[in-house]
């Protein structure tokens, strides 16, 4: 029989070691301490109440340090490899057992061992019910699962969040890209642009068709006027008696719009049947009336006076040439033709047209007025003084021809006739309750060519005058501009003076006669002061602007502009 040693729970009292019995010897066994039973029930109950004081005992705390999971997590994370965990497993399989847990009570092998529990690992779970080593190897290997399973998710996780990143960069990235160039684009995106673009095409596109079809009827309207434009004058008309009117008042378009039909002739002397004309650019209450109405020579005349006075003298001529094809005797028709050539600078044939007017009609005192005007601005004297002359014998109360004839006396030298159509003037506007500057400034001229007693005194009365004009209009272009050159020419103290008045004048002149009209004022006022450099830019301009049938118009200036590059 083999020696088998058990442990029988006995103790040295001196060496506090545990005394092993053979069997088959007699030897004697020490006693128990604390009088502990040696054996049979009472050893049995006693080791039961040691292992119910070991479970209800504190655990006793270990030392710090990694427990044998933890120890293999680490390992299996920092890739070790296998052969160093099943050598972790086997040396935690050979440990000597405990004594908590593997204690003899000394019992006979067929006695009955009453179960002792088992203390629960803290390290498991609770309910997870433990078989030993292969328990333990299962738990480990399913604890490493879960671990590789928990990696690889946080690196999938990981490796899409790094796309959703890269992405939200890259679309980050891009908005601020598109923002920049639709800052750039002046807040808009591209199919705005696009789109504004493709409408500012149709836009231009529509605006060049319309000029095309415009351009294209006016070439082809047969008789279209090719004549300068012109512009006003000092020229004031009284159409109706007792009502003046101005031609330097308005101006006029480039490009007629409705020309004359020729009429045509039929077998019955029906008179001309022109076809209606469409409604022109400029509207007036006459147009849907001449629709309906071609033919009616006072609507036609009616017409071209209104177009007269809104300045477009194009169309006014197109309504009187229109006019003379239906009635080539009357008067008034050679009146307004007359009238419309004047301000479109064709005075050739402007004057041809006032004296087929007066062969007419030779009491017809606005045709000798258109007369008298064309010869003033181009220095005939003489024939102007005829015809203001004629005008103020027909009509005693025309204010306008007798301030005319006052001014071209004066330009004739002649102190009578300039005084006594001045006063003649004067006389008509008291009687009338009406202030006129012009006929001031006609007697302030006058003033200064009478041969009186001291010539002092009349160049104080003719100051007196002209001041008293600009009193009722400071701003009216003939007494600003008769002012200058009386100060340039009798106040030589007064010469700047002069000289600003002259450029107020042009600022103030409503037509290009008028302006060239000033501006030769200033450069006569430079010629005076010996400024021929300064002279000459202001006379050419005047030159430029007073061109009438291609040459300059103006009495005066051409000779004026010539002197200012003699030496």
């Amino acid at each position: 029989m083999s020696e088998i040693r058990r442990p029988m729970g006995l103790f040295d009292d001196e060496d506090d070691e545990l005394l092993f019995l053979e069997e088959g010897t007699d030897a004697p066994i020490a006693e128990p301490v604390d009088d502990e039973p040696a054996r049979g029930l009472g050893r049995l109950f006693s080791r039961e109440r040691q292992e119910q004081d070991y479970l209800d005992a504190e655990p006793v705390p270990k030392e710090k340090g990694p427990g044998l999971l933890g120890r293999l997590f680490s390992v299996f994370r920092r890739g070790k490899s296998a052969d160093v965990v099943s050598e972790a497993e086997t040396m935690t399989r050979s440990e000597e057992p405990g004594l908590d847990f593997d204690l003899d009570l000394g019992l006979n092998e067929d006695s009955a061992i009453p179960e002792i529990p088992m203390p629960v690992v803290p390290e498991l779970k609770a309910n997870t019910p433990l078989k030993g080593d292969q328990a333990l190897e299962d738990m480990l290997l399913d604890s490493m699962e879960e671990t590789l399973e928990e990696e690889e998710e946080e690196e999938k996780t990981g490796f899409l969040d790094g796309l959703r990143a890269r992405f939200k960069k890259q679309e980050s990235a891009e908005e601020k890209a598109a923002a920049k160039r639709k800052s750039k684009m002046g807040g808009f995106s591209r199919v705005q642009i696009i789109v504004l673009a493709v409408m500012g095409v149709m836009v231009v596109g529509v605006y060049a068709l319309l000029l095309s079809a415009v351009l294209g009827s006016r070439s082809s309207t047969p008789g279209a006027n090719t004549g300068d434009q012109g512009t006003n004058s000092d020229v004031v008309i009284t159409v109706h008696e007792g009502t003046p009117v101005s031609l330097d008042s308005i101006e006029t378009p480039e490009t007629p719009t409705e020309i004359p039909v020729t009429p045509t002739v039929e077998d019955e002397p029906s008179g001309p049947t022109p076809l209606p004309t469409a409604i022109p650019q400029v509207s007036t209450r006459f147009d849907l009336q001449i629709i309906e109405n071609p033919n009616d020579v006072d609507l036609r005349l009616q017409r071209a006076q209104e177009f007269m006075s809104l300045k477009a003298y194009s169309l006014a001529l197109a309504d009187f040439e229109y006019a003379q094809i239906l009635v080539p005797e009357r008067s008034d028709v050679y009146l307004g033709l007359g009238q419309a050539f004047f301000e479109l600078r064709r005075w050739e044939e402007a004057e041809s047209a006032f004296g087929t007017a007066v062969s007419f009609n030779q009491d017809l005192k606005e045709a000798h007025f258109g007369l008298g005007t064309l010869y003033y601005y181009q220095g005939r004297y003489a024939e102007a003084f005829k015809e203001f002359d004629w005008a103020a014998e027909i009509d005693p109360t025309f204010i306008d021809a007798e301030t005319w004839l006052s001014l071209t006396a004066y330009q004739l030298g002649d102190p009578v006739e300039a005084m006594g159509a001045a006063e003649r003037a004067i006389s008509v506007t008291l009687s009338l309750n009406e202030r006129r500057p012009l006929v001031y400034v006609a007697r302030g001229w006058a003033w200064s060519i009478q041969d009186i007693a001291t010539p002092t005194l009349a160049i104080d009365n003719a100051q007196g005058d002209l001041l008293y004009a600009y009193d009722i209009a400071p701003y009216d272009f003939h007494v600003l501009n008769a002012l200058a050159y009386f100060y340039a020419q009798y106040r030589p103290e007064r010469m700047a003076e002069a000289e600003q008045l002259a450029r107020f004048a042009k600022e103030w002149a409503e037509t290009d006669l008028e302006k060239a009209i000033a501006l030769q004022t200033l450069g006569r006022i430079y010629l005076l002061e010996d400024r021929k450099l300064n002279a000459r830019e202001p006379l050419s301009q005047a030159s430029d602007l007073a061109k009438a049938d291609g040459k300059v118009a103006l009495a005066g200036l051409a000779e004026e502009l010539e002197s200012t590059f003699a030496p």
